[in-house]
C-alpha cells in the first residue's frame, strides 16, 4: 500500500467508525480473556496519525471504535491493521522500517529514517521538524516489547504446521554486534527480529497478520 493509499485508508476508517459501520474483530475479551455472546458498542476516540506518503510525514485524523465486556464491564479499543497502542505512527511505516534494520547488519539508525539518503520531513517543512533517528528506536523497542504476542503466535504456528522451517529461521538469526552496545538493547533487537520472522509465516499460513487481533487478543504484549 502506498502512502496516498494508506492516508485514505485512515480517513475512510473514521468515518466508518463514526457510523457504527465497524464490527468488533475479537472474539475474546483482552482485559479479561472471557469471550461473551458480543460486546457493547461504548462509542469512538478521536486519534491523530503520523503517516509516510510520498516522503513527508502527514498528519491525518481519524476515529477509533470502543466496545465494553459485559463479563468484565472493562472497556476496551479494537485497533485497526494501521495502528498501535499509544503510537502515532501507523503500523506499515514502523513495519517496514524495523524489518529493513534489523534484517541488514550495517543499516543505522539515521539511514533507517531516511529516504533515499535525505531526511524525512514533516508536511510543514517550514518547521525544519524532520524523522529523528531515535524515533525509530522506539518503534524497535515497541515490537521487541511483546513477548507474550510471538509466544502466542510461535505456539499457534507450530499447530498449524509442525514442520515449519521458522524455528530454525529463528535459530540462525543474528543480530549485528554494530547495532548494540548492551546485553537488554540485544534483547530487544532479536525480540523485533523474532517477530518480524513469526509474522511473515504467520501471513503465510492464517491469511492474516499478528496485527492487530492477535496483538490486541494478547493485550499488545
Amino acid at each position: 500500500m502506498n502512502g496516498r493509499d494508506l492516508v485514505e485508508t485512515i480517513k475512510t476508517y473514521g468515518k466508518r467508525a463514526k457510523n457504527k459501520e465497524i464490527p468488533c474483530a475479537l472474539d475474546s475479551c483482552p482485559c479479561c480473556g472471557g469471550r461473551p455472546a458480543e460486546f457493547k458498542w461504548r462509542g469512538v476516540r478521536k486519534r491523530l496519525f503520523l503517516a509516510l506518503a510520498n516522503w513527508v510525514v502527514q498528519r491525518v485524523w481519524s476515529y477509533l471504535p470502543l466496545w465494553k465486556c459485559p463479563l468484565c464491564q472493562q472497556s476496551f479499543t479494537d485497533y485497526p491493521p494501521f495502528a498501535l497502542p499509544f503510537k502515532r505512527y501507523v503500523l506499515p511505516n514502523i513495519h517496514e522500517r524495523c524489518v529493513a534494520y534489523v534484517k541488514d547488519e550495517a543499516r543505522t539508525y539515521r539511514e533507517g529514517v531516511e529516504a533515499e539518503g535525505m531526511a524525512i520531513s514533516y508536511e510543514d517543512a517550514d518547521s525544519g521538524t524532520v524523522l529523528w533517528p531515535s524515533t525509530l528506536w522506539r518503534w524497535v523497542s515497541t515490537l521487541g516489547g511483546l513477548p507474550v504476542t510471538v509466544r502466542e503466535a510461535l505456539d499457534l504456528i507450530k499447530q498449524k504446521n509442525p514442520s515449519t522451517g521458522l524455528f530454525r529461521a529463528l535459530g540462525e538469526a543474528r543480530i549485528g554486534d554494530s547495532k548494540f552496545r548492551s546485553a537488554e538493547r540485544k534483547l530487544v533487537l532479536q525480540r523485533c527480529r523474532e517477530l518480524m520472522l513469526a509474522n511473515r509465516v504467520y501471513r503465510d499460513l492464517f491469511g492474516v497478520s499478528i496485527f492487530p487481533d492477535l496483538a490486541t487478543a494478547c493485550g499488545f504484549r
